[in-house]
């Protein structure tokens, strides 16, 4: 958590030292939005059309669930499209590379996504004979990850060049706004992993203590992570454990402080009893029936030749 604050505050001064945030028209926070927000979802959802039409080909047919989940990509892909070609053509006039490079680029990587999806379509999740291989499939879509790589490289070479611009309008502190730049390029690949990973990990350790009290185990050791959400629920899932061992141990205490007297009763009555389990095999016997059957073993050998009262415990209850 304090490394993910750190991280977003970085964030923040860079948008602030670099004037980024206080541009008259978002020529920056457009290019940077395209490369490190929309793009990737783009590219994330062909890629699962692409796996989905694999899973197809390999089953030599595509289910519901398969045109379902392509069709929902789809349209997720095609409003990434639609709004990265609405912000960047909002500063194609005043960024000439967005104008000349990115735009172009952009064009040719719808062009070629549309081409690879009519492609599965028809060859893969409309087809009536599926006649493609996994192999086929993802051949399909080389050209048009190709596109999305080459877009993404023209977008970050735009980025590149806007802080560039930057650095030069500053008079002071060239080295200070340069390392500042390498962290910016970093920092818009890494921010989302390293802040999920900070809040993922926790929660799966919590998880993972979950299970092991469900189990009935209450002597996990709880990580402490800090005073943040997760932070507490560590906190609040130690104390918890805490109070189920407790809890637990009264309850054994009591149940074996309850057993250890119905036993005295037992063995101290003047009744002979025994105790079976529910196969009818004795587990108990009291000392009044330990004396009776010792005083009628003779009569009992009579008609139980092989009858002891050593081998009574474990026996079944018929012996008698």
């Amino acid at each position: 958590p304090h490394l993910s604050a750190a991280i977003a505050a970085l964030n923040m001064k860079v948008w602030m030292v670099s004037q980024l945030s206080l541009d008259p028209l978002p020529t920056g926070y457009y290019v940077i939005a395209s490369a490190t927000d929309t793009l990737p979802g783009v590219m994330n959802d062909m890629a699962f059309i692409r796996t989905r039409a694999m899973a197809a080909a390999i089953a030599q047919g595509a289910g519901e669930a398969d045109r379902e989940g392509v069709r929902m990509s789809h349209a997720r892909t095609q409003a990434g499209f639609v709004t990265m070609q609405v912000e960047l053509d909002s500063i194609a006039a005043a960024q000439e590379s967005v104008r000349t490079t990115v735009i172009p680029a952009l064009q040719r990587a719808s062009q070629e996504y549309e081409r690879f999806h009519q492609t599965v379509g028809t060859r893969v999740l409309d087809a009536q004979k599926v006649e493609v291989t996994a192999a086929d499939v993802h051949e399909m879509g080389n050209d048009a990850a190709r596109a999305m790589t080459a877009l993404s490289e023209a977008l970050y070479a735009t980025i590149v060049s806007e802080l560039e611009q930057r650095l030069e309008a500053q008079t002071s502190g060239r080295l200070v706004n340069t390392t500042i730049i390498v962290f910016a390029l970093t920092l818009a690949l890494v921010l989302g992993r390293l802040i999920t990973t900070a809040v993922v990990r926790p929660i799966a350790y919590a998880v993972k203590v979950f299970g092991s009290i469900a189990r009935g185990r209450y002597d996990n050791p709880i990580r402490q992570t800090g005073s943040d959400e997760t932070g507490q629920v560590l906190v609040a899932l130690g104390e918890m454990q805490i109070r189920l061992r407790i809890l637990k141990e009264e309850e054994s205490n009591a149940a074996a402080t309850l057993t250890g007297r119905i036993r005295a009763a037992l063995h101290n009555a003047q009744s002979a009893m025994l105790v079976t389990d529910a196969e009818l095999k004795i587990v108990y016997v009291n000392r009044a029936f330990d004396t009776l059957v010792s005083n009628a073993e003779a009569a009992l050998r009579h008609d139980l030749p092989r009858f002891s009262p050593l081998t009574l415990l474990g026996a079944c209850l018929e012996v008698l």
